[in-house]
């Protein structure tokens, strides 16, 4: 029997097999139209699917990982909203430097928190999120 051709990824370390490359290729396409029909859900996508088709991978690596994709889902997104008159530059403007502010101390907290207490946030934001969708 023969084992399944797996290369490695130079950026993770971390052997992919071509099934595991199919695989995260159709969560991210997943990702993709989450992100454009909802406006959200790409990044949830991409956390599981790395945690499950990377194993072994890093908590901190697999949240940039996804960070990294939904910035370009995002920025096609938006161009899409933009060309049907869906994207507001205006409204986005009071949001954007706190928002920058918030993602810069995010990240820098990141490296400083054990993987543990990063799926704990992680999930009570999911459910909380999840409540707050049903009753409003």
């Amino acid at each position: 029997m023969e084992k399944a051709k797996s290369t490695k990824a130079e950026h993770t370390g971390i052997p992919v097999s071509e099934k595991r490359r199919l695989l995260l290729a159709a969560a991210a396409l997943g990702a993709g139209f989450c992100n454009g029909l909802l406006g959200s859900g790409a990044g949830i996508l991409f956390i599981f699917s790395l945690r499950r088709f990377c194993p072994g991978m890093a908590e901190q690596r697999i949240f940039s990982l996804s960070l990294s994709a939904v910035f370009a889902i995002t920025c096609c997104t938006v161009l899409f909203y933009g060309m049907r008159g869906n994207a507001d530059p205006a409204a986005f403007a009071p949001m954007a430097v706190p928002a920058a502010l918030g993602g810069a101390a995010g990240a820098l907290l990141l490296s400083r928190l054990n993987t543990r207490v990063l799926r704990l946030i992680f999930s009570l934001l999911l459910l909380i999120s999840g409540i707050l969708m049903l009753v409003r």
